[in-house]
């Protein structure tokens, strides 16, 4: 079927749509250099898309790294129970060696170590010379991070007594018990 091209009047074979000044318009292959391909004739390989802005000053920006899964210790590997209140926790009586002998064994000075855990040079220095104490939350820190057992569970023989004090139903004396009146 043969076309007219509408800009110049010369017959065509081919259907080429082309916008121009605003107007959709059947032209020829000579003439379509002159306008633009119309949105509705587009392929979606055709259609700008809008770039990103931070994808302008880096043409081959690298995808995001996929963030890595933990690796999940087994129950056997796993150091000691889990979810025991803070204040049921001690210290053990040789932490200060054990925490010795991990630096020494990991090849790091006091600094390094102290880096590694998250605790401050001095503080750390204090606590193996035995002038600070280690607290229980910086003690976990370690554990988790060297795989040692620096924190033991306080064994109470009356278990009851222990949780009707921290729920503070205890059956011990309150202020309001021991309070004297004065009488004018």
């Amino acid at each position: 079927m043969a076309f007219i091209c509408e800009l110049c009047g010369n017959s065509t074979d081919q259907k080429i749509i082309r916008k121009i000044e605003g107007v959709k318009m059947l032209v020829c292959r000579d003439c379509m250099m002159m306008g633009e391909i119309p949105q509705s004739e587009r392929k979606p390989s055709e259609v700008q898309t809008r770039t990103p802005k931070y994808y302008l000053d880096k043409p081959d920006y690298p995808p995001r790294p996929k963030p890595q899964q933990p690796v999940r210790k087994s129950k056997l590997e796993s150091s000691g129970p889990k979810n025991i209140p803070i204040d049921r926790l001690r210290l053990v009586e040789n932490y200060r060696d054990l925490l010795k002998r991990v630096r020494s064994k990991n090849n790091m000075d006091q600094g390094e170590f102290s880096n590694s855990v998250g605790i401050t040079h001095t503080s750390y220095r204090h606590i193996e010379s035995g002038k600070l104490e280690l607290t229980i939350q910086e003690a976990k820190k370690i554990e988790k991070k060297y795989e040692i057992v620096l924190t033991e569970i306080i064994e109470d023989p009356d278990e009851d007594e222990y949780e009707q004090y921290m729920s503070g139903k205890g059956s011990g004396a309150t202020l309001g018990d021991v309070y004297i009146k004065k009488e004018k």
